[in-house]
């Protein structure tokens, strides 16, 4: 029940929320918020491995430039917020990955290589979770990713947006999502809540 009045006390100023750590508790969220949906889209398995494999490399590079114990102490010393978000990340990566990592680079300055396997059956697993579990009235399984404004408006209940293309980011071969959330400019959101 805790875990409920932390969700209710972090979003009840929410409209939206996704990706991790909010779909492993997408159960609580429906029962703490009874009018909340849930609008999901699977990638197909090998687009989606290869992508997250990416992003992982992406993120690893930028977030441990050096190894895991000095990375840790720089935090510690000069980071503390930075040092905290990653101590509780590190607690939610074994409900996406399916193992939790030895670590993110090593001494030789190697990057841990994650088990295929089990990253592909917590995919999997996740997915399925939600497809067979969330009640059907209040989910939308979307088709395709660029599926546009009607399904998601029509689900929700919402007049369709004047004048307002489907936005598409974050294209194989384009920008990482990382340098718009961390890097990029000093308004960038990750920076602001490391930093205040």
């Amino acid at each position: 029940e805790r875990r409920k009045e932390i969700l209710y006390e972090m979003l009840n100023h929410a409209d939206v929320v996704l990706d991790m750590p909010f779909y492993f508790y997408w159960k609580e969220l429906m029962d703490v918020f009874p009018t909340a949906k849930v609008i999901f889209f699977a990638r197909e398995e090998n687009q989606w491995y290869n992508s997250f494999m990416e992003q992982a490399r992406v993120a690893t590079q930028r977030f441990y430039s050096v190894p895991d114990r000095l990375h840790w102490l720089f935090n510690w010393l000069f980071m503390p917020s930075v040092a905290k978000m990653l101590k509780v990340r590190k607690k939610f990566i074994p409900l996406q990955l399916g193992e939790t990592p030895k670590y993110f680079r090593n001494w030789s300055w190697k990057f841990y290589k994650y088990n295929e396997h089990l990253v592909r059956r917590k995919y999997r697993q996740n997915n399925a979770d939600i497809l067979q579990n969330c009640p059907k009235d209040r989910l939308l399984v979307l088709d395709s990713i660029n599926a546009g404004f009607k399904p998601i408006c029509e689900f929700l209940n919402l007049p369709l947006p004047a004048n307002c293309e489907w936005p598409h980011c974050n294209v194989a071969g384009g920008r990482n999502v990382i340098d718009d959330l961390w890097y990029d400019n000093e308004a960038a959101p990750l920076k602001i809540l490391a930093y205040g």
